[in-house]
């Protein structure tokens, strides 16, 4: 079993309240619980399974701070224009770097693009780091990611923030 500040607390609360039932009636028992009760107690009201979806993170590869473990370098064309670099907080599967081919927008402003794989990994961890040298077009994005977040697949374009020039994801269709 992992104690963690959580779960320690929960333990001292619980000491505690076992402590404090003790009467002052001469004819009352105190009622102390043992160290297993409470450890179960503890494990019935453990918080649930972290079960939110992944953040993928991308940043431009010089503010990165790369801790990652394993690297991965992504060249999607000679002119290198644009180096910029993901991880994400939780393992995701099915990971793939695309190239993005502007198709079509739509009157309520979702815009369609046709999708290329350009690299694959059967899985990105937290200890992991992918490394992308490639060229960003103008204000159209040509980049982007997809995985599967447990069962959902998600797909992103990356694009460039007109107010600080931050790299952002912007869902998509896949």
């Amino acid at each position: 079993m992992k104690i963690t500040a959580w779960s320690l607390s929960l333990l001292l609360a619980g000491s505690f309240v076992s402590c404090s039932n003790v009467s002052n009636n001469a004819g009352d028992t105190p009622t102390n619980d043992s160290a297993s009760e409470i450890a179960q107690n503890i494990e019935e009201t453990a918080a649930p399974e972290n079960t939110a979806p992944a953040q993928i993170t991308v940043e431009w590869t010089e503010k990165m701070n790369n801790d990652a473990m394993h690297n991965h370098d992504v060249i999607l064309s000679e002119n290198e224009s644009a180096k910029f670099s993901l991880k994400t907080d939780k393992t995701v599967t099915d990971f793939k770097v695309l190239a993005l081919q502007f198709v079509e927008a739509d009157e309520n402003g979702k815009v369609k693009f046709n999708q290329e794989e350009r690299f694959k990994l059967e899985s990105l961890s937290k200890e992991d780091i992918v490394n992308v040298r490639g060229e960003m077009f103008g204000t159209i994005p040509n980049i982007g990611i997809s995985y599967k977040d447990g069962n959902e697949l998600k797909t992103f374009a990356i694009t460039e923030s007109g107010k600080d020039g931050s790299l952002e994801l912007m869902e998509i269709d896949q």
